[in-house]
């Protein structure tokens, strides 16, 4: 899928490469795709900007991750989304 070869270029540090496909991802999954796959992607796309070091986006695509993972009731994807955002309030505080 796309957010798999997202998440595959992110894993090899081409933040500009996943960027590219989590959006087309999410573009495709907000059309026709479950709430838990939005929320994934939203989530992937969280933790490219935090790589880029863009917390504000970071924490921005976490909160609306950890939204739609509430609304999808998936409780192991809730946790993740909030550890994801707790670390980008944290590096925020840190930057400060």
């Amino acid at each position: 899928t796309l957010a798999n070869l997202g998440n595959e270029a992110m894993q090899r540090g081409d933040t500009a490469t996943a960027r590219r496909f989590l959006e087309e991802s999410l573009a495709l999954r907000r059309r026709i795709g479950p709430p838990r796959a939005v929320a994934s992607s939203l989530n992937l796309l969280g933790n490219v900007a935090w790589l880029d070091e863009d917390h504000a986006a970071a924490t921005a695509l976490f909160e609306e991750s950890l939204a739609a993972f509430e609304a999808a009731g998936s409780d192991w994807d809730v946790g993740n989304a909030l550890a994801n955002l707790g670390l980008s309030h944290l590096q925020q505080h840190f930057e400060a």
